[in-house]
């Protein structure tokens, strides 16, 4: 048995190493520059802080890691939609991006990610499908930064969610499944709902892994 830690360490936390965050209120609140240098500085901090979990959990027998989904928090707001690229101090986010990178290559941990609660691809709503795709590209781009594998031994794990009638929600999945890119295709996997009688892990192999492949992560907590 392998264990794994989720996000965030409260040793680390304690000794200071912290993730910030930042909403899009609080963006909006200020002249754009003064926002974009602040949150430039929150992407520094919380990559460097993965660097630092990493360490940690290769020297203490953690084999393991879930990333945090809230790295590069409001880059992807709709009213905002930024790039890596677009912010200042671009060269330092990378050098610390390399240096997470660095670490995992020579650790070994192996990486994964639990993408936002929000994220839905069987919604009616075409602009919440539309964000959640958004969304989904945005971690595995990360992913393919970090040098990942484009593979579930690196997954994407999400819930289909919704519940109703399992043959039908899983073709308005499958529908916008098809519009995403291999880069995210390649690492999604699907969890089992906590809540909720749609979406046990025999329906997700009976509607996605068997006719799709599309692996399944057992919760069981």
């Amino acid at each position: 048995m392998n264990l794994s830690l989720c996000c965030i360490s409260k040793i680390l936390a304690e000794q200071g190493y912290k993730f910030r965050t930042m909403t899009y209120k609080t963006f909006s609140s200020k002249e754009r520059s003064e926002s974009l240098e602040k949150l430039s500085g929150i992407i520094i901090n919380n990559f460097s802080v993965v660097e630092k979990i990493i360490k940690h959990c290769a020297a203490n027998n953690i084999k393991g890691y879930r990333l945090s989904s809230d790295l590069c928090p409001v880059i992807k707001h709709p009213d905002l939609m930024l790039e890596l690229e677009d912010l200042p101090n671009y060269k330092l986010i990378e050098t610390e991006i390399n240096n997470v990178s660095a670490a995992i290559i020579r650790t070994n941990i192996r990486v994964s990610a639990h993408p936002s609660e929000y994220i839905t691809l069987t919604s009616d709503d075409p602009i919440k499908i539309n964000h959640s795709i958004v969304d989904l590209e945005f971690h595995a781009e990360i992913f393919e930064r970090l040098n990942l594998s484009k593979s579930y031994y690196n997954p994407l794990n999400i819930h289909v969610r919704k519940e109703g009638n399992p043959e039908e929600l899983s073709k308005t999945f499958i529908d916008n499944y098809n519009k995403l890119s291999s880069n995210v295709k390649s690492r999604l996997v699907l969890e089992n709902n906590d809540t909720g009688n749609t979406w046990t892990v025999s329906n997700l192999k009976k509607y996605f892994f068997e006719p799709y492949g599309i692996p399944v992560t057992f919760d069981n907590l």
